[in-house]
């Protein structure tokens, strides 16, 4: 490699190509780190996508790109802190979410065109010829997201998607000790493929396979934590009787 270009790419004025990256793993004796690299590489115009940028309409993160991802994604690993998974979503619960985040990155409501895209991604998660696996915090089921009757909505859809073969889902107690383990973060594992996950600013992938396996790690350390079955549908029905 020239050592102008060498220079451009140090300085992050051109990007390096695949056989740059992988030449330069053979020179330095890392070639076992090559698969990361050119990962990031590959990525790094979708990695960190803004959403005062994208959410103009919101239309780019509903459809193609993820219409695709769900469609093709054959095991859902899915994490959530506070809220319920999008695919178990109600439609007023939806509706009471997107509408603060509307008002919250000051763009116009787009609601009508992006009920409709989830509803596809859901159809393509929730078959028989995929698993979603899924592990929720406990707070998740007391979070709310509209009125009384909304929630009353969510929490019996969560009891009902329980019970389909293909989905597990874990609930993990609040006052359980969790060893240390614990994700600041919502996240969601397609296949061995992509971790996305959502800030108040910004949607995030990941697709280095390194950090994808421990994303994976820690899905398995959460999924520990909670319970499943009739101890799980225990904690619903308690969440549900105190509306």
């Amino acid at each position: 490699m020239h050592f102008t270009r060498l220079s451009k790419i140090e300085n992050g004025v051109v990007v390096p190509t695949e056989a740059n990256i992988r030449r330069w793993c053979e020179l330095t004796d890392a070639v076992e780190h090559a698969e990361d690299l050119l990962a990031s590489v590959r990525n790094l115009s979708n990695a960190y996508v803004e959403f005062n940028r994208e959410a103009r309409t919101l239309r780019k993160m509903t459809q193609d790109r993820s219409m695709n991802l769900y469609r093709d994604t054959t095991l859902f690993r899915i994490h959530e802190n506070v809220v319920i998974p999008g695919i178990f979503q109600v439609e007023p619960y939806t509706r009471a979410m997107l509408a603060f985040w509307w008002r919250f990155l000051e763009v116009p409501d787009d609601t009508e065109t992006v009920l409709p895209a989830k509803q596809i991604r859901t159809g393509h998660a929730l078959n028989s010829s995929k698993r979603v696996v899924v592990t929720l915090e406990e707070e998740a089921l007391r979070m709310r997201f509209g009125d009384a009757g909304t929630q009353e909505a969510q929490l019996t859809q969560l009891l009902a998607v329980m019970r389909l073969p293909y989905v597990s889902l874990g609930i993990i107690p609040s006052g359980i000790d969790r060893g240390s383990c614990v994700s600041s973060i919502g996240f969601w594992i397609f296949d061995d493929v992509m971790v996305t996950m959502e800030t108040a600013t910004a949607y995030i992938e990941v697709t280095q396979p390194g950090e994808i396996r421990q994303w994976a790690k820690l899905f398995g350390h959460l999924q520990a934590l909670a319970s499943y079955g009739k101890d799980a549908r225990r904690l619903i029905t308690k969440a549900l009787d105190e509306l």
